[in-house]
Formats: C-alpha cells, structure tokens, sequence
C-alpha cells in the first residue's frame, strides 16, 4: 500500500485525521475520539495513516499551517511519530513518542470540566500499558534492560490522581486501577497495588 501512495494522497489522509481529530474534540464526541488514538489495533485505516506519514514526512508542517490543527500540537505530532515508528516495527521509540503525546493529552483532559473524554482516556491507559509490553520485548530481545512498562505504571499513577477527586470524571479511576494491577503483576510488584486496595475499601 505504502509503495503506491502518491505524495499528494499521503497529505490528503494526514489532513483528514487532523480535521476529524479537531471536529472530534469541538463536537465533544468520546466514542469517535477513543478511535483516533487505538494505535495498536492495527486497523486498516491506522497502517494506511502510518504510510501516509512515512511518505509525507513532514507532518509537523501540516499541523502548524493552522490554528486549529496547532493548539493539539503537542498530542499529534508526537502521536504521528509513535504511528511512524510503530508501522516499522521500532517499538521503543513508539511507545517513548506515545507517552509523550499522552502527558499532552492528560493535560487537556485536566482542562474539560466533563467527562465527555472518558472512553479515549481509557484507550491511551491502555494503549501506554500494551506498548510498554511491546517495547520491554524489544528491549529484552536486544540484551537491554526492559524498563517501559515501570514508566508505563508511573504514567498511569498521574492518571490515577487526575480521576480521583471528587467530580464525573472519578468513575474512570476504577478502569485506571485496573490497568495498574495488570502492570504491577507483570512487574512482580503487587506490594505497590495496596494503597488502591485501601482507597476502594475506604470509599466505601
């Protein structure tokens, strides 16, 4: 697919995704933005986006031609990076571009007083968790030292503590929680999971 796309198609795709992400957000739509942002489903639309952006190359000077596109900088740009890297099979530096798109993301989620964003929420928590797998079998299969998925469980600490004040967006802790007992278990830590053991008992 990647060897019979035009320079111009490959714009024309990125710039898609650039206007669905930005309507997404303007139209506080959760479910088409959860969408956007499941890097490792795979889905055709995804690997076609990737290609588009290994061709095009220059994604960065799409997204700052316009305001609308600009503000969200800090999410997509390092989000096409982590789909770049991702289509090629370099998973380390998918998951390190990832991250970083998703503290930019949590900082946004911080600012919208409701919980429209939930669902995406839950599919960069998982997503973070997923990639950081993949990224320790790499580093691993390399005689590195896996050390992802223990940045994966800080990240979704910060999560933690954004939900679980009081307010709407409180619900989505329990998915969190979730997410960190699997990346506690993975790492042999399950000592660390008592404190949200304690929290639950004492919100009830």
């Amino acid at each position: 697919m990647a060897s019979h796309m035009s320079m111009g198609e490959a714009h024309r795709r990125i710039t898609e995704y650039l206007n669905r992400f930005v309507d997404v957000i303007s139209y506080q739509d959760g479910t088409s933005l959860k969408n956007l942002l499941y890097l490792s489903s795979e889905s055709p639309s995804f690997l076609a986006l990737a290609d588009a952006l290994n061709i095009f190359q220059d994604a960065n000077r799409v997204i700052k031609q316009a305001d609308k596109y600009s503000q969200y900088a800090e999410i997509v740009a390092p989000l096409f990076r982590a789909m770049q890297s991702y289509r090629v099979g370099h998973l380390v530096e998918s998951y390190q571009a990832f991250e970083k798109s998703a503290n930019a993301f949590i900082q946004e989620f911080r600012n919208w007083e409701s919980a429209w964003a939930l669902e995406a929420l839950y599919v960069v928590v998982y997503e973070i968790r997923i990639l950081a797998e993949k990224a320790d079998r790499e580093l691993a299969s390399n005689g590195k030292t896996p050390e992802k998925l223990k940045a994966a469980g800080s990240f979704l600490m910060k999560v933690f503590g954004v939900l679980a004040g009081k307010g709407p967006k409180r619900v989505g802790a329990l998915y969190v929680t979730c997410q960190l007992f699997k990346v506690y278990f993975k790492n042999l830590t399950l000592l660390f999971f008592l404190p949200f053991v304690f929290f639950y008992s004492s919100a009830n």
